[in-house]
């Protein structure tokens, strides 16, 4: 950075947060790949297909349980199929439109800490939402 010209992140620096340009120029790191913005959903669901960490199981089973958890207590509360298949088209519902809200807050945190470029993305065939910077 030449001395005429100020460093946008030395704010970032003073406040004990490295800059991009520390962390690529730094010689404890070492750069394994790059992943484009467009390329985050399929790496995402590959890791997921294709991974056996424990990590992923417990995703996989937290999620079995919450549904198990779910369908128990509307039988044990005594809840009539109809009120089941409603209750569920309204959660489903609500997800569509919680889950992109909560993404755009994502963003708004991104946009807030100085990024500059975040994007989103949206697939409702695919059920992902995600903001990215």
């Amino acid at each position: 950075m030449s001395p005429d010209r100020p460093d946008p992140l030395a704010t970032q620096r003073r406040a004990g947060r490295p800059s991009v340009y520390d962390l690529q120029n730094n010689p404890a790191f070492v750069l394994l790949t790059t992943l484009p913005h467009k390329a985050a959903a399929p790496f995402v669901a590959e890791y997921y297909q294709r991974s056996r960490t424990p990590f992923v199981f417990a995703h996989y089973a937290l999620s079995a349980a919450v549904l198990i958890a779910w369908i128990l207590s509307a039988l044990s509360g005594g809840l009539s199929a109809e009120s089941f298949i409603i209750t569920a088209g309204l959660a489903v519902a609500g997800s569509i439109v919680l889950v992109p809200l909560h993404e755009a807050i994502h963003g708004l945190a991104y946009r807030l800490l100085g990024a500059r470029d975040v994007r989103f993305a949206l697939s409702l065939r695919k059920l992902y939402a995600y903001a990215i910077a």
